[in-house]
């Protein structure tokens, strides 16, 4: 198999790091990745040095960055009230420049579904309720309007999954139902918003030197890890190892692994690469915006000349500008988002090197991910780290 980049073949460094190292081996597939000048077959048997793994880490953490940058844009025609899915949820049509406005033939449909759920009914219930009644299903509806090509089945129902999704979707306050009666709603669901998982930089990589199994991480006393089969198996008493302290440890170690390396300027040459290329792209888009926006502008003074000769009465000349003027916003928006990307890829030059040097809780945890094979503690506070570039050789540290 051979490709562009590493880039080209996946995204998240673990998922390609797996295949490289165990999938492609034991299936008997040769990997070449042309711009990076990876052949598998020079890794043979063995495991490959530490620039490959950075290379993909470095691939995954400017995808990241430009995902970002996405969001942010997609953040401001949220803002403006504007939808960003390509089909509007059930209960909604897509009004004038992407605005939702509520469907009439379906939104009663939405208000029926909250008010019989408080008013007892279960999921399946209104499931089989609405089919009987053939009520046409979200999908059957997108079907019906031609939105979406019906497949060979032809068979669109109701599911108690699909009333699950109207229930909790906080799109239906204000325009379809009230704030009180969505609350009222998810009170009887049970469900709460506790935010996003937290995950912890040496999640899944700290074992007991003793018995191999990962050790448990407890977060009290400000977190540490203690191995729970110890009182039923026969090993050295491994004390419990406070997660700061075991993770400057392992941070150490990374970073003396990264002061090794030896391709460590051609991983940030190309990083720096890859940003001109976006930045030449993002270049290009903002010209052809302000290209059109001008356009835009001049659409603007016709208007007057036509209203000024009697072309355009008082009221459509007008309602035609504020449209106009409107459009002239709207670009100048997206402008303004693009050139904040570009101010933020002209920092990327430098993200690896600085990602190193003072790492966010995000970053550090994809670097042990990365590199680490496993973080191994033994009694005495000892603790040994076996990378993933380096098979079977396992790298010493002592905690006084």
């Amino acid at each position: 198999m051979t490709q562009g980049d590493f880039s080209r073949f996946g995204r998240d460094y673990i998922e390609l790091g797996d295949y490289l190292e165990h999938i492609f081996p034991f299936m008997h597939v040769r990997f070449i990745s042309v711009n990076d000048g990876y052949d598998s077959a020079d890794y043979n048997g063995k495991t490959p040095e530490i620039d490959v793994p950075f290379r993909n880490l470095a691939y995954t953490l400017y995808s990241q960055d430009i995902s970002e940058k996405v969001k942010s844009s997609l953040a401001v025609r949220r803002q403006r009230g504007l939808y960003i899915g390509s089909l509007p949820p059930y209960g909604y049509g897509k009004g004038k420049e992407g605005s939702l406005v509520p469907d009439q033939e379906t939104k009663d449909t939405v208000v029926r579904i909250y008010r019989e759920y408080l008013a007892g009914a279960g999921l399946s219930e209104l499931a089989g309720k609405l089919n009987r009644e053939k009520v046409p299903s979200p999908r059957q509806h997108k079907v019906d309007k031609g939105l979406l090509r019906e497949r060979a089945s032809g068979i669109y129902a109701w599911l108690p999954t699909t009333i699950q999704q109207i229930l909790c979707n906080e799109i239906y306050v204000d325009a379809v139902i009230d704030l009180e009666t969505f609350r009222k709603v998810q009170e009887k669901m049970g469900t709460k918003n506790t935010g996003e998982a937290c995950g912890f930089p040496l999640k899944g990589l700290v074992h007991c030197g003793e018995c191999g199994r990962i050790m448990v991480r407890e977060k009290k006393k400000g977190g540490y890890f203690r191995c729970r089969y110890q009182k039923f198996t026969v090993h050295k008493v491994i004390e419990s190892f406070p997660e700061p302290e075991l993770e400057a440890v392992v941070w150490e170690g990374v970073k003396a692994e990264w002061g090794r390396l030896a391709e460590k300027e051609a991983i940030l040459c190309r990083g720096r690469e890859l940003a001109a290329k976006a930045d030449k792209r993002a270049g290009e888009n903002i010209r052809a915006l302000r290209l059109l926006m001008d356009k835009k502008k001049e659409g603007i003074k016709g208007l007057y000349c036509q209203y000024r000769q009697g072309e355009l009465g008082k009221g459509k000349y007008l309602e035609k500008k504020e449209m106009e003027k409107e459009a002239v916003q709207r670009l100048s928006e997206e402008i303004k988002g693009m050139e904040e990307e570009r101010e933020g890829l002209e920092k990327f030059s430098g993200f690896l090197a600085d990602t190193i040097e003072s790492p966010s809780q995000r970053h550090r945890q994809a670097l042990f991910q990365c590199l680490i094979e496993g973080v191994y503690v033994f009694a005495g506070k000892r603790v040994e780290i076996y990378w993933k570039f380096r098979q079977g050789q396992g790298q010493l540290f002592s905690v006084r």
